[in-house]
């Protein structure tokens, strides 16, 4: 679509293609009607904001307006997301929520990797806070969301794993990146959706996937 653009980093293949994924692949298969009954998507791993400014590209006037919390840790990320957000005139529908979702509260690292980027506790990068899926969803007072999408650099699992079914039942669909990961944390990620959604899965453990 012509009528957006985004700034990325200069020989940042990352930036590029994660635009391209979202806007000519749709990589996360996000539709309109995805979005029909609050109009609420959370973009975990938002990055430079090329998913959660196409959701809110799908605004057409009907109801519900379509509202995106767009999470990201990353100061550098933070940077383009804002700018992107701005230069799209979007900021009406995308809210920048600058933290990370793990499975507990508190603080962490995260590096500059561009769309690569990982949050750990040794100490490598910028200091950000830290919160679990479900106090995320007690702070912003979300009730219930129609989609969540997850792109995280290997944190999905550790993410769904630690999200109570509570949790879960608010959300209608979920379109998750996963890593590549051995059975162990690959079975109960699939075990534990499974029970509340119905799963289609591209991709293996052994390469990643969606």
């Amino acid at each position: 679509n012509a009528e957006y653009t985004f700034q990325g980093r200069d020989g940042s293949t990352s930036d590029h293609l994660v635009v391209k994924e979202s806007w000519v692949e749709n990589v996360y298969q996000i539709t309109r009607k995805d979005l029909a009954d609050t109009g609420i998507m959370v973009d975990l791993g938002a990055n430079i904001g090329a998913v959660s400014i196409f959701a809110a590209s799908l605004n057409d006037g009907l109801w519900p307006q379509i509202k995106v919390y767009a999470v990201e840790p990353e100061p550098n990320n933070i940077k383009l997301l804002e700018a992107n957000i701005i230069d799209n005139k979007v900021q009406d529908f995308v809210q920048v929520c600058t933290v990370a979702i793990s499975d507990r509260n508190g603080f962490t690292y995260i590096n500059d990797s561009h769309g690569h980027s990982q949050v750990n506790d040794a100490g490598d990068g910028a200091e950000v806070g830290m919160l679990r899926l479900t106090e995320f969803f007690h702070s912003t007072g979300l009730l219930y969301i129609d989609v969540l999408k997850v792109d995280v650099e290997g944190m999905e699992y550790d993410i769904i794993a630690d999200a109570d079914e509570d949790t879960l039942r608010k959300i209608k669909y979920i379109t998750l990146e996963f890593d590549a990961a051995p059975d162990e944390l690959f079975g109960p990620l699939v075990t534990k959706l499974s029970k509340l959604f119905q799963i289609h899965i591209l991709g293996s453990p052994e390469r990643g996937g969606y």
